[in-house]
């Protein structure tokens, strides 16, 4: 753990010489002292309105690079590798690396709320890997084939693109509410890739081959799918936008339904029908034959 007087130091180096010189101005180096040895968060706010400084960047140990430096002086296995190392840190950083070892026999263990973030994680994936496959399942038993559901459940991971970008753009982390919206997203792209295979099989048994009977279905519920997609979209976007305060709670949930429903939609009309042509045979059904 680094000591405060080396984070007052690192910070007195690193500070913009723009907005101010610690070692020339004693209010300023009050100010810097006062937050990183009683941790006020009254004086965070107050560099930040004064000097427009942001404090967490004059922070060492919330420095990206500096973590980096360590992890590879711990992972160096030369004596002398790691003495040129520990003497590099000591000029850049002003702070000795060996102390920050941890000695031999401990074990650091996660614990608090971290631990229960992490346990959610993993209740979420379950449940994630458990809804795809029921709703196999289900839908294996209500089609008579195996072939049939797995072009649907295709739409699930094609949400997940879009997800994953609109998480990404607008900056909101992967947790659970993300979580519960990737579920909900599942639910909606996957109905929305059996309107398309059920009316496709229904051409086929009526005596069109493959190629047109996922043709004419891709063109006749294009319109049900978007109306749907955009229903959804139109209902949530309120709350991916924050338009009112108390809204931070439902952002990921909202932002994760809207990047996979228009992920899923676009990829939907173009993957599921190549898929149909790929896995169905090319002749019409029978009524005698149901489609597989």
């Amino acid at each position: 753990m680094l000591a405060p007087d080396q984070l007052l130091s690192h910070a007195i180096k690193v500070f913009p010489k723009d907005k101010g010189d610690p070692a020339m101005r004693p209010e300023l180096r009050r100010l810097l002292s006062n937050y990183f040895y009683d941790e006020e968060p009254d004086v965070a706010e107050q560099l930040r309105t004064d000097y427009g400084v942001d404090v967490l960047s004059l922070h060492l140990g919330r420095d990206a690079k500096f973590h980096d430096v360590i992890d590879f002086y711990f992972n160096l296995k030369k004596k002398d590798d790691q003495q040129k190392m520990r003497d590099w840190i000591k000029g850049e950083y002003g702070v000795d690396p060996e102390p920050l070892r941890l000695p031999r026999g401990v074990r650091v263990s996660v614990r608090g709320e971290i631990a229960s973030m992490r346990e959610s994680f993993r209740e979420m994936a379950f449940n994630l890997a458990l809804a795809v496959l029921l709703v196999y399942l289900v839908m294996t038993a209500q089609f008579g084939s195996w072939v049939d559901p797995l072009i649907m459940i295709v739409a699930a991971p094609l949400g997940l693109i879009g997800v994953l970008v609109m998480l990404w753009a607008t900056g909101t982390s992967l947790n659970v509410q993300s979580g519960m919206g990737v579920l909900l997203m599942i639910g909606i792209s996957v109905s929305n890739a059996v309107l398309l295979v059920e009316f496709a099989n229904r051409k086929r048994e009526e005596g069109l081959g493959t190629l047109e009977a996922v043709v004419q279905a891709a063109r006749t519920r294009l319109r049900p799918i978007l109306m749907t997609s955009v229903a959804t979209v139109m209902c949530l976007l309120p709350m991916a936008i924050h338009l009112h305060a108390g809204d931070e709670m439902n952002l990921p949930l909202a932002r994760a339904v809207i990047g996979g429903l228009a992920g899923s939609t676009l990829l939907t009309l173009f993957v599921v029908p190549v898929l149909y042509v790929l896995l169905k045979p090319a002749a019409p059904a029978t009524q005698s034959e149901p489609a597989k």
